[in-house]
């Protein structure tokens, strides 16, 4: 029997800056993770984009599959180091809505976040004020 093989690649797309004043730093990586036998066929295969959004000590992360160009998640929030989930209150941060910004001028139209809940799925994101209005 073949031996199953887990492959990732990692390759850092991009560095900017962002915001009237330069300070949010836009981190883009394209990200491929696969498993599978050799020569056969995969178990799984990603092929995505993680955008990382960071301000001062704050950080919001979103992934993008390649596969759905026009779709994108928002996976979480790091404040001072510390990772925990996406409240429905941080889509009002001025960090988290020059993401959406961002984010809708490169295409990423349907936007979604997980819920704080560990029961939640992907839902669209809240309104924002300062991009929905």
């Amino acid at each position: 029997m073949p031996e199953h093989k887990f492959s990732e690649s990692i390759t850092r797309v991009a560095v900017s800056r962002l915001g009237t004043d330069g300070g949010i730093t836009l981190t883009q990586d394209h990200c491929v993770e696969f498993m599978g036998p050799d020569g056969g066929p995969y178990e799984f295969y990603y092929d995505y984009d993680v955008y990382r959004f960071e301000e001062g000590g704050t950080a919001v992360t979103v992934r993008s599959y390649r596969d759905e160009p026009r779709m994108a998640s928002f996976s979480g929030l790091e404040v001072a180091g510390n990772d925990r989930p996406l409240e429905r209150a941080d889509f009002h941060l001025p960090l988290v809505r020059a993401a959406v910004q961002h984010l809708r001028a490169i295409g990423k139209q349907e936007l979604t976040w997980f819920g704080p809940s560990e029961t939640e799925t992907h839902s669209p994101i809240p309104p924002v004020s300062a991009v929905d209005a």
